[in-house]
């Protein structure tokens, strides 16, 4: 299909994750060297379906995304378990972390009250709420003390829009590629890292926050330094 946004979100998300760095315009990236592969998996005015994300899964790891990012999520599964066994099968056979949004529902408990893709149970899934600027989470931001895993900067995030532009946005949906970006940067550094690995190691680092020990499984906000430097250690 056709991947060009048109409503700022993806560019956005794109910018977060991998912005050129140092080039005095606009922005800066978490990941220096990343590589994005846009797919349109969500279209304009409606959800989409679980036939939508599990051609979009096989078809970014079987052309070698190490990472994917979900920025999205609803509320109804059709599908039963074939996104889940989807997201095991391309982190077992391609080597994919699938990294999701816990969701917008104002304090909205995952573990009781579902949203997809973020509730699904898969090893191969990371999930992410929300931190505002004072560190706290956000007032939007979806928890769950066994489904979300981590937290990550999401209120008031300034990246990429298109036409050349720049805007801040709020969201889950600006979590995750925060966390995507992350994750990037150390498989850029340390590639022989497994999506399990990565994934525990992006645990372990977390900064942690008293608040948040009873409303994510990690109990903090990513670390990029502090991952990087856990890394070293185990290479």
């Amino acid at each position: 299909g056709d991947p060009r946004d048109t409503h700022s979100h993806g560019t956005h998300v794109a910018g977060t994750i991998g912005a050129v760095q140092n080039n005095n315009i606009g922005i800066a990236g978490i990941a220096e060297k990343v590589k994005i592969m846009a797919i349109r998996a969500v279209p304009n005015r409606s959800d989409e379906t679980d036939a939508d994300v599990v051609e979009s899964f096989l078809y970014a790891a079987k052309h070698g995304a190490r990472i994917i990012n979900c920025s999205f999520g609803k509320n109804h599964n059709e599908g039963g378990d074939i996104v889940n066994e989807t997201i095991d099968y391309i982190g077992s056979t391609y080597g994919t972390l699938v990294i999701a949004a816990a969701g917008n529902d104002y304090g909205r408990n995952i573990d009781s009250r579902q949203t997809y893709p973020a509730s699904f149970e898969s090893d191969y899934l990371l999930v992410v709420a929300s931190t505002n600027s004072r560190g706290s989470l956000s007032f939007f931001s979806n928890i769950g003390r066994n489904s979300v895993d981590v937290a990550a900067p999401g209120s008031g995030v300034y990246s990429t829009t298109p036409n050349n532009r720049y805007a801040n946005m709020s969201g889950t949906s600006m979590a995750s590629p925060t966390t995507a970006g992350v994750a990037a940067e150390i498989l850029s550094q340390y590639p022989s890292l497994t999506p399990l690995e990565l994934k525990a190691l992006l645990i372990k680092t977390v900064t942690k926050v008293s608040k948040f020990k009873r409303k994510i499984l990690s109990g903090g906000r990513v670390d990029l330094y502090s991952a990087l430097q856990e890394a070293s250690l185990n290479k």
